[in-house]
């Protein structure tokens, strides 16, 4: 057993039942990376938003956006963002949609045209709604697209975590994220992500985004919501602060309401 497997088994054993269950202990950097992003992954929900967003200059702005999300049987995980707040951009919509066994898809709504336009795949390194995360920041990454090694332990928000490298496993899949490096802090006791760095493809550190305010979602087990998420742009590129004002658990989430041809209609 590798030394990263046995540490994980015997935490898995120390907190109880309730934690061993929702999981198998990670034979190795991978399957913890694919743990923690499937934490995130819900059956479905309806999520209001606020986005504060600091420019590299200082200036401030607020948005508030409506959420629409699902994680279907098959894996795959759509997410429906749609702006609120200001007047001038109520009604601009993004539809993301990773599939695991095939290309994701990136859809946006821009109602001053009226016109919903599918993006190109390498949409995904571009900003998310303007702020600091990118596309794929939101969508998550194939687990198998990247090379993950284990990188010791940190302590983060007062939690211990195991922390993990993960770097793209081809030129079109770093090209693709905008990263050359992904480092991942996941707390030992629920196998949940905390933190998340990324370098840009020359190297240089491009922004660190933080999850916290981390709540269990009562509706389905082993899963989890940060209420809180911070990011921020290291090199002067500003910062987001992204916080939910509203949850609603949906147990089903209909293939209509997620459909690009209904980016246009006011829920």
């Amino acid at each position: 057993m590798k030394p990263l497997t046995r540490r994980l088994f015997l935490l898995l054993l120390a907190v109880g039942p309730a934690i061993a269950q929702s999981a198998e202990p990670p034979s190795d950097p991978a399957a913890l990376i694919e743990r923690s992003r499937q934490a995130f992954l819900l059956a479905g929900a309806s999520i209001d938003y606020r986005f504060d967003l600091v420019s590299a200059s200082g200036s401030k702005r607020l948005r508030r956006v409506s959420s629409l999300i699902r994680t279907d049987s098959k894996g795959d995980s759509t997410r429906l963002a749609r702006y609120e707040f200001p007047e001038d951009a109520r009604g601009l919509a993004t539809l993301l949609v990773e599939h695991r066994d095939r290309d994701n898809e990136l859809w946006v709504y821009v109602p001053a045209i009226r016109k919903t336009r599918r993006l190109v795949a390498d949409n995904e390194r571009d900003s998310f709604l303007g702020t600091v995360l990118s596309n794929g920041d939101v969508l998550g990454y194939k687990t198998a697209q990247w090379t993950h090694v284990a990188n010791g332990e940190e302590v983060i928000d007062s939690k211990p975590c195991w922390r993990v490298v993960s770097t793209p496993s081809s030129d079109a899949v770093k090209r693709n994220s905008g990263y050359s490096k992904r480092e991942t802090w996941i707390a030992q006791d629920t196998l949940v992500q905390l933190q998340m760095s990324a370098w840009d493809e020359a190297g240089r550190p491009l922004k660190i985004i933080h999850y916290r305010d981390l709540k269990p979602v009562a509706e389905q087990a082993g899963k989890w919501l940060p209420y809180l998420i911070e990011a921020d742009n290291p090199a002067g590129g500003g910062s987001t602060l992204i916080a939910v004002e509203r949850f609603e658990f949906l147990a089903k989430v209909s293939d209509e309401l997620l459909a690009p041809t209904g980016l246009a209609d006011e829920p």
